[in-house]
């Protein structure tokens, strides 16, 4: 609970599709936090990152060790943050890599492909107060390791949120 000083937001609550007692956190400016527990206790899991906003958090849906993190609130606003780029964990938010995408800005949304989990969509909304070239819809077949832009409108509109059919993925 808390902060009590000051306002803060969470901007994304995950939890483990196979073990519920794991539960993330993504805050707007105060990184990754889990619980072991359904939420009755926190730690931060995400704070050697460069980057400390927050935009998303996926999670593997066949192995919840895995975890993305998306930098950058995407909630307009005067007061929200850039991010810098994608993270990723392989050992439930123990140690985190970066995979790039730091000119993204903002990353709305992570969502991982159901079945065949090395594909990873998510959405750039880019800069809020200049044009930004990095916007729109990416798309990873190798887990993260190389992203294609497979969306792209203009340099001054982002996209902020995508699913996949399920029954059609």
């Amino acid at each position: 609970a808390g902060p009590l000083n000051i306002g803060g937001r969470v901007v994304d609550i995950e939890f483990d599709p196979i073990n519920p007692q794991n539960v993330y956190a993504g805050l707007a400016t105060g990184g990754v936090f889990k619980s072991t527990d359904m939420g009755a206790n926190w730690f931060a899991v995400l704070d050697e990152a460069a980057v400390l906003t927050v935009g998303d958090i996926a999670i593997d849906p066949i192995n919840p060790n895995i975890v993305y993190v998306g930098t950058g609130e995407p909630n307009g606003g005067h007061n929200n943050f850039p991010g810098g780029g994608i993270y990723k964990s392989t050992d439930a938010g123990i140690s985190w890599n970066f995979l790039g995408l730091g000119n993204t800005v903002s990353i709305g949304r992570v969502i991982v492909h159901p079945v065949n989990t090395n594909i990873i969509y998510l959405t750039a909304v880019g800069s809020y107060f200049s044009p930004n070239p990095e916007r729109g819809v990416y798309k990873s077949t190798d887990g993260g390791l190389t992203w294609e832009q497979n969306l792209f409108l203009t340099d001054s509109t982002g996209a902020i949120d995508i699913v996949i059919d399920p029954n059609n993925p």
